[in-house]
């Protein structure tokens, strides 16, 4: 077994739409959160989480195929629903 990067094996497998919209996204949540109105502390938590979750650097087992994609995306899904509702709010 070798370790994969996320970023290079979704690029691979799905194409360069499918990567810039996971690059968008993941550029939106960390907007988010930097702008959101939390405590110093929470910030500093939750993209310590994110940095370490996203990091391209980071190798990884295979994206697609195994249980760590679902922690990914399902966190990626509640983040996304966090965004959605700040952004409902604030309107």
């Amino acid at each position: 077994t070798h370790p994969h990067n996320k970023y290079i094996e979704v690029l691979s497998e799905t194409g360069i739409v499918s990567f810039l919209f996971l690059i968008l996204i993941i550029y939106s949540i960390f907007k988010l959160i930097i702008y959101k109105e939390l405590e110093i502390k929470n910030k500093i938590f939750i993209l310590f989480i994110l940095i370490i979750l996203f990091d391209p650097l980071l190798p990884s087992k295979s994206f697609f195929n195994n249980w760590m994609s679902c922690i990914f995306w399902s966190i990626l899904a509640n983040l996304n629903s966090h965004k959605i509702i700040y952004q409902k709010k604030r309107f």
